[in-house]
């Protein structure tokens, strides 16, 4: 009986000490990858009126896939405003397509990209999640990176659908661009390196490969 427990404690020192020189490696890689790359990452965007701008910035997160922490900070004549943020990038959310929308009330940027997608008011510098519910963009500000979407109907009556946005009511993205086209501006890229902003007329726009259906089709709330 002696020896049975001296050999099993003998056989766990093994196999605790070889798990040990597995870890070890893996944690030692992780920890020095992330403190090597969670520092503020930026890159800016001018419009074409040259008055109005707009600061990229992420800041990685502690995660074993490349997640970002998202935000946006609004400049007007060269005086930055507000910063808001964006959607978290749960890995593999670049590039981001621009869109600008010369609007009666001022131009807006759609910003779209894999995981998310977003409507800026430059001229208020409010950010907007958007969200799509059966073939209509709706939109609500976004306070919250982390802000969930979600929409519900009656006994299938139109009349009764309500869209929300990190629990508050959502409008039809149509309310702010009325009926005015949206040109492409260019992109913002960078994977897992430095952020970047290709214009237009530097590289041809490529169409956004979507890691989800766009279209909320369920009632998640």
């Amino acid at each position: 009986m002696k020896k049975n427990r001296t050999l099993c404690i003998v056989v766990a020192s093994i196999l605790l000490g070889t798990c040990g020189l597995i870890v070890l490696p893996i944690g030692l890689f992780a920890f020095h990858d992330f403190g090597f790359t969670a520092t503020r990452d930026c890159v800016m965007l001018t419009l074409p009126d040259s008055e109005h701008a707009i600061e990229h910035a992420r800041v990685r997160l502690p995660t074993i896939c490349a997640e970002y922490s998202r935000e946006v900070t609004y400049i007007t004549s060269g005086v930055p405003g507000k910063t808001t943020p964006l959607r978290i990038d749960g890995c593999g959310g670049y590039p981001i397509n621009c869109y600008l929308i010369e609007a009666a009330r001022g131009p807006l940027l759609r910003l779209d990209d894999r995981v998310s997608e977003h409507l800026l008011d430059v001229t208020t510098q409010t950010t907007y999640g958007v969200t799509r519910v059966q073939g209509k963009a709706y939109i609500g500000e976004l306070r919250d990176e982390r802000a969930s979407a979600g929409w519900s109907i009656r006994n299938n009556d139109p009349s009764t659908l309500r869209v929300t946005i990190g629990g508050r009511d959502a409008k039809p993205m149509t309310d702010l661009t009325q009926d005015a086209n949206e040109v492409y501006l260019g992109r913002f890229s960078g994977g897992t390196g430095h952020l970047c902003f290709t214009p237009a007329s530097e590289a041809p726009e490529i169409a956004i490969n979507h890691r989800f259906n766009r279209e909320m089709r369920s009632h998640p709330e």
